[in-house]
């Protein structure tokens, strides 16, 4: 989706890419490495090894900003001049219907975590960022994100409206 969606927003007609799905970032980067595919598209911190040893080269991130640490050097597609922005989320989800009190408790939990300097570590050690959002800004986080997605799908001749 993230390569759909830069490529989409550069001019290419996303319906025309073919597209191979692999089981894990060392399946993509071997095929890539062998000249079976052009262009593999996963976490950083999954082809690191492959790009430290001169195999791949990191083209650019979906993120909004450049990366820290080995791959400061990669612009990201808007530098390039693509407007796109694509990331993995990670979250925490309640059951349908779940009370105020238990809502208000997870959240304050889970904002402790993403404030402390471990998770800190973490997030820089795996080339993630920070971006926790409380209950009512992730409901309408994930509400564009459904959207957003449901579009590129569709554009992909994958969904439906």
């Amino acid at each position: 989706l993230a390569a759909a969606q830069a490529l989409g927003a550069a001019g290419v007609d996303i319906r025309r890419l073919r597209v191979v799905h692999y089981r894990s970032s060392s399946e993509a980067a071997a095929a890539a490495i062998g000249g079976h595919v052009d262009l593999v598209v996963t976490h950083p911190a999954a082809l690191l090894a492959q790009a430290r040893a001169g195999r791949l080269r990191p083209l650019a991130v979906s993120a909004p900003r450049r990366l820290e640490g080995e791959l400061a050097q990669a612009p990201t597609w808007r530098e390039l001049g693509v407007d796109a922005v694509f990331s993995n989320v990670r979250a925490v989800i309640g059951p349908r219907g779940l009370r105020p009190e238990p809502i208000r408790y997870w959240e304050s939990v889970f904002s402790r975590i993403a404030a402390s300097e471990e998770w800190q570590r973490e997030l820089a050690l795996h080339y993630r960022s920070e971006a926790f959002l409380g209950h009512e800004a992730a409901r309408a986080a994930w509400r564009r994100l459904r959207e957003d997605i449901s579009q590129l799908l569709f554009e992909l001749g994958l969904g439906r409206r």
